[in-house]
């Protein structure tokens, strides 16, 4: 065995049932696809390496993809090749496990840690942490009971509600995306606050960056004198999209507004049908256009065509695209849930909504308008505000959470095989 530098690491992510890959907007696939893609990238920049095992669900997948010269995205099998829903991949976590073992034990790897990402995955690197005599460090990106005392319809299952109340336990430390999330864990789970970490989600300000609204709006077929209100992300019920179709009913028909919703899977769920039949009863549809969904690649361009993001989520466990939004100079309204809480400022970069009256999100949109159409905040001062949130930054504070969790096993900075040492 081969002494290990202490800077270069080798790390484990588990993302089981969504891949970083996937189509951004789709039932299970959303800001922690793009958490986990750029926090690996950014740890590479800074000479790591990344491994992140996901479950297979397309039979033309390669079983390894290369997102950069050190991180590698694994595709292991475990049941039908196809789309599962949580619940169903659950009782499949025992093949993948004996997939991940294989595969690590036919390459001769050696991780220094694991970092698994939602209670599936959780669950995963709880089984495998021991074996491999790493410490497991654990993001929730949604927290089921926190996300039950917002929402009254969408209820988080029971059997994810105890697997996460199991956790907390047995994870070395937990990561989570805001204050907030770290005092309900302490509170309702009796952990120590020393074993959780609190770094928030991350945004590429190289991608997303002011660019020119009138060329942008072009592009789109929109008219340069609309007002363009754009909702970004999942076509879930606790994202209340309803609300904003709400809140367009109380804006003036005569005031040349349009709201842009972009998400979705590629075909026409029961939560858009709803949607569409709520445009059709309050007489917006004309309105209101159904984008769909938008590669992330692209989503700058509907950003700077519109006026302002409006999120009237019950539940956030962060809001990324809050983020994005605003690192092109876009303003955000928002209801007062998830990391925004912390990143909105009234007259800095956005509104919090107190509750999710449409009415409010109505007053809220007409007060950004601004006096005689002008903006009310200048695209860079909207930009300066949610600076420190850059992936480097993020990546840094996770690297601190990940030394904390190592420091903490004598010896662990560590031995790694010949084979790997020569790959490096």
């Amino acid at each position: 065995m081969i002494r290990l530098p202490r800077e270069s690491l080798h790390i484990a992510m588990f993302s089981v049932h969504s891949s970083p890959l996937g189509r951004i907007g789709n039932r299970d696939t959303g800001g922690m696809s793009v958490y986990i893609r750029q926090l690996a990238l950014e740890m590479e920049k800074r000479g790591h390496r990344v491994d992140i095992f996901t479950r297979r669900q397309e039979a033309d997948v390669p079983d390894m993809v290369r997102l950069d010269s050190r991180v590698r995205l694994i595709h292991l099998t475990a049941g039908p090749v196809r789309p599962l829903s949580p619940l169903d991949v659950f009782p499949l976590l025992p093949d993948f496990l004996k997939a991940l073992e294989r595969f690590k034990n036919d390459q001769d790897l050696f991780y220094h840690l694991i970092h698994s990402h939602y209670w599936l995955s959780g669950r995963l690197g709880a089984w495998a942490a021991p074996r491999w005599n790493v410490p497991h460090l654990f993001t929730f990106h949604t927290v089921g009971a926190l996300k039950n005392l917002y929402c009254q319809k969408d209820r988080t299952e029971p059997l994810r509600l105890r697997m996460e109340h199991q956790l907390v336990k047995e994870v070395d430390r937990i990561i989570a995306a805001t204050q907030m999330e770290k005092e309900h864990l302490t509170r309702h789970h009796g952990i120590s606050p020393c074993r959780i970490g609190v770094v928030p989600c991350g945004v590429d300000l190289e991608r997303f960056r002011p660019l020119e609204k009138r060329m942008c709006r072009a592009h789109l077929g929109l008219r340069a004198g609309e007002f363009v209100i754009v909702y970004v992300g999942r076509l879930a019920r606790l994202k209340r999209i309803d609300r904003i179709i709400r809140a367009l009913a109380h804006l003036r028909s005569d005031d040349g507004i349009r709201l842009m919703i972009v998400g979705g899977d590629g075909r026409l769920t029961a939560d858009e049908i709803a949607l569409r039949r709520l445009t059709q009863r309050l007489r917006v549809q004309d309105r209101v256009t159904f984008v769909g969904r938008v590669e992330q690649e692209k989503l700058p361009v509907f950003y700077n065509a519109a006026d302002v993001l409006v999120l009237p989520s019950e539940y956030e466990s962060f809001g990324l695209v809050g983020l994005e939004a605003l690192a092109c100079g876009l303003p955000v309204v928002a209801t007062r849930v998830g990391g925004l809480t912390t990143i909105l400022q009234e007259e800095v970069n956005g509104h919090l909504l107190n509750d999710g009256n449409p009415l409010s999100i109505a007053r809220a949109i007409a007060k950004l308008r601004g006096t005689k159409g002008l903006p009310v905040f200048s695209p860079q001062s909207l930009r300066d505000s949610i600076r420190e949130y850059s992936w480097s930054n993020i990546a840094a504070a996770v690297l601190q959470e990940y030394e904390m969790a190592m420091d903490a096993i004598p010896g662990l900075w560590g031995t790694q095989s010949a084979v790997e040492m020569s790959a490096l």
